[in-house]
This record gives structure tokens, sequence and C-alpha cells, in this order.
């Protein structure tokens, strides 16, 4: 089985997954221990982290779990740069099932230190599907799940903007 099947096969596990009312931790115990092991700590924004969890579970006991542990962070924007500059999986702005994908969120077209990030589960011709840790499926911006959402390619002045897609890495496991 291909990297990118196990991921878009455990996200969809995650799906509908929630936490406990103001990101003091997460209903479920194995998520609420495994999260803690990513380094979350209550009051955490955790989209990255649910994508760290993710990748984790998918890499470990791998030559790529080092990789895991040292390039991904709490900080969508920091783990995107991370991965970005060092190590074995391909960056670039496509997207494929079962990569990761980052944004920075912007404010009167400027870049502010926030961002999200999901794993993308499908690919359409002008638009791609996501689960995303710290979001919801009714829209909103307050985040309570692994919600599964439709994206596009637009480039807003306000909001998130797409930073790039992270490919799994080539590995038959």
């Amino acid at each position: 089985m291909k990297a990118a099947e196990i991921i878009v096969g455990f996200s969809k596990t995650l799906l509908g997954q929630q936490e406990k009312s103001g990101n003091a931790g997460f209903k479920s115990e194995w998520i609420q221990k495994k999260m803690i092991e990513r380094g979350f700590v209550k009051g955490d924004a955790w989209c990255a982290l649910a994508v760290e969890l993710v990748l984790y579970e998918t890499y470990q006991g791998t030559a790529f779990e080092d990789y895991i542990n040292r390039l991904l962070s709490k900080s969508a924007v920091e783990s995107y740069h991370n991965l970005r500059k060092s190590g074995p999986f391909p960056c670039n702005c496509i997207p494929v099932p079962g990569a990761a994908v980052f944004w920075q969120y912007y404010i009167s077209n400027k870049a502010t230190w926030q961002g999200h990030a999901g794993i993308v589960i499908d690919v359409m011709k002008d638009h791609y599907f996501t689960i995303e840790g710290n979001s919801n499926s009714a829209g909103g911006r307050e985040g309570f799940e692994w919600a599964y959402k439709r994206r596009d390619f637009s480039k807003p002045l306000n909001g998130l903007r797409l930073l790039g897609f992270v490919h799994p890495a080539n590995l038959d496991i």
C-alpha cells in the first residue's frame, strides 16, 4: 500500500472526531493521548498537530519518522516552511490525494503568523477536498472537529491563502 493511501484512509477515520470545547482536549481518549504525544497543550489551535498526527502515524518506524518529529510543529506556517526547506517530501502548488496542504492567514493583503492545515482527500479540475482538524463542517471560522471541506485555488486579500502542498514521500509501506 502506498503512503498516500494510508494518509487518506487514516484521515477518513478521524472525520467527525471532536474536541472538548475551547480547545481543551479531545473527546476520544485515544486521540487525546496521541495529540498530547504530538505536543498538544490545552488551549492550542490544533490543525497543524492534526496533520502531524496523520503523518506520524503513517511514517512511524520508517526512515521518515525523524523528519516528521523535527520539521512539524503547532504552527501551520512554520511547518510548511520547514518541510519546504529540508526533508524528503516534495512541495509545490499541485494538490494530490494524501498531500498535506498549508495556508497562511492574510489581513488587508498582508501575511500574518497564523495559518491552517489539512490533508487532501480528492482533487477535481478547479477545486479539491480536504479533511482538516480544528475545523467544522458548517463552514464557520470556529473549529471543533475533523471536517470534510471543499477548497478552491483563490488567493483572497483577506483570509486563508494557499502556501502549498507537501506530497507524501514515495514509499511503499
